[in-house]
């Protein structure tokens, strides 16, 4: 989605990407700080709760950046069409075949309807 947006709109690509790559780091954290002593000792909770407004901060600034880029968004069908024609020529046919097996696509479109589906119900 990116890909094509950044030439447009450079700056929501940046600010979106930079958000998402500090993500991994926050909830590195916030796995580390899981184990639950007794009581609650300190530490570990100190530990979590600094990170989670720095984690939310980020997943908001990554979608708010890409509201902002999504719009001009265009999608290049033959291009794109293209781009995988080379990258299959490029793999092994075992591996083509198995990448580009259409199951594997009709299950992947079924699963982001689903999605979409799920967000539609929970913004109406």
């Amino acid at each position: 989605m990116l890909f094509r947006s950044h030439k447009r709109n450079p700056v929501a690509a940046m600010v979106a990407l930079a958000a998402a790559q500090r993500a991994p780091q926050r909830v590195a954290a916030l796995l580390a700080a899981m184990p639950q002593e007794h009581e609650r000792a300190l530490g570990a909770w100190q530990a979590e709760l600094a990170e989670w407004p720095q984690l939310l901060l980020s997943a908001h600034g990554a979608v708010r950046a890409l509201a902002q880029a999504v719009p001009g968004l265009q999608v290049d069908a033959a291009r794109m069409r293209a781009n995988l024609d080379t990258l299959r020529a490029q793999l092994p046919a075992e591996a083509a075949a198995e990448w580009f097996d259409p199951a594997l696509a009709l299950h992947a479109s079924a699963l982001a309807r689903a999605q979409v589906e799920r967000l539609r119900a929970v913004l109406a």
